[in-house]
């Protein structure tokens, strides 16, 4: 699936909701990308983005980005009292600083 770059829209939502299509179909280097680019649009201030972001670099191996995308997510739903989100933020959080403590290699 490759969409010529002067058909996409600069669009938070979109690239969002085109980095959960490419994810939900495993295809999750692609994915990278588009959800780099939905945090861009959204000034890193959406914690949802960069949620779904450090899931996708834990994916791909990259476990450091992945907890350090995770904090950043953390910060915001925890100042938006987002209770649920910050609790799911924490164990994910948990986990990939694990995986970088064992070395874990993609």
């Amino acid at each position: 699936m490759s969409l010529d770059s002067r058909l996409v829209p600069e669009s938070p939502e979109y690239n969002f909701n085109f980095c959960r299509l490419l994810a939900a179909g495993h295809r999750f280097p692609e994915a990278i990308p588009e959800c780099e680019k939905a945090v861009e649009l959204w000034g890193g201030n959406e914690p949802q983005s960069l949620s779904m972001l450090a899931a996708i670099y834990s994916e791909v191996g990259r476990f450091s980005d992945a907890a350090q995308t995770a904090r950043r997510a953390l910060t915001l739903a925890s100042a938006q009292n987002d209770v649920s989100l910050s609790q799911n933020l924490r164990a994910r959080i948990a986990y990939y600083e694990s995986q970088v403590s064992a070395g874990a290699q993609p």
